[in-house]
């Protein structure tokens, strides 16, 4: 992701530049999350809906209707699916640009036989096309970093989202401890760097998501001010495997 201001048509090109980099990678980019991460990222997607629904079992006014879930830049459909199983009585919509990917999710979510739980939809975190006080609640998993409208992207977040609603993050973030920080980058930089670009055979791809990864690491330590700056302020945290990621719970006031 890149932090310095960019015009509308810079803006425009790079979208449009990052929907083909992700159909492009479609293929293989569930294999690479596994793969590069020994699995841990499927611990780390489950970790994240079981936060939330513990947090949502506490609330007395969210058990006793249906609740609209957005899942944003849900790529190939992970945590969509994971939503859907774990609050079976609720309606997911799942949105992300990338075609390709969204196919993939497609098949998934027919594989686990959730196709009139789930809907599909191609969009942009910065236009979502949905009224006011729609969700419940949203889940973005490793796609803010990926937000070339930041600010637009969350504006749109708390739009849509109810009063009291949840938003769950997933994100990248930098190991605190000085030795697991030293280990993780050189396995960062070197190992995953050769594995990755064998297997994705995309160089400019794999190079973008690396260098977003330790890009937004760093950034991440200003995701409390973010949420805060957009009134959805943080109401629980958690940093998971020696903080390479971290949960973000914020709660829209009423």
């Amino acid at each position: 992701m890149n932090l310095k201001k960019l015009s509308i048509m810079d803006k425009f090109h790079e979208n449009i530049k990052l929907v083909k980099m992700f159909d492009n990678i479609s293929s293989t980019y569930d294999l690479l999350n596994h793969l590069l991460s020994f699995c841990i990222d499927l611990y780390w997607r489950k970790q994240l809906i079981n936060i939330i629904y513990e947090y949502i079992k506490k609330q007395q006014n969210f058990k006793f209707y249906q609740k609209m879930i957005l899942d944003l830049a849900t790529g190939t459909g992970d945590i969509a699916i994971l939503l859907a199983k774990k609050f079976q009585k609720d309606y997911i919509i799942a949105i992300d640009p990338s075609e390709k990917m969204l196919h993939i999710a497609k098949m998934k979510i027919k594989n686990n036989g959730l196709e009139q739980q789930i809907k599909l939809i191609q969009g942009y975190s910065h236009y979502i096309p949905f009224n006011n006080h729609t969700f419940d609640i949203i889940t973005i998993s490793f796609g803010v970093r990926n937000f070339i409208e930041l600010n637009m992207s969350f504006r749109e977040i708390f739009r849509i989202l109810k009063p009291i609603g949840l938003l769950g993050i997933l994100e990248f973030s930098q190991p605190s401890n000085v030795y697991i920080k030293k280990i993780y980058n050189f396995y960062s930089n070197v190992i995953l760097k050769h594995i990755g670009k064998k297997i994705s055979k995309n160089i400019f791809a794999y190079d973008y998501l690396q260098n977003s990864i330790k890009t937004f690491s760093f950034f991440g330590k200003k995701m409390k001010d973010l949420l805060k700056y957009h009134n959805i302020p943080i109401v629980y945290m958690q940093k998971l495997t020696f903080g390479i990621v971290t949960i973000y719970l914020s709660k829209k006031p009423k």
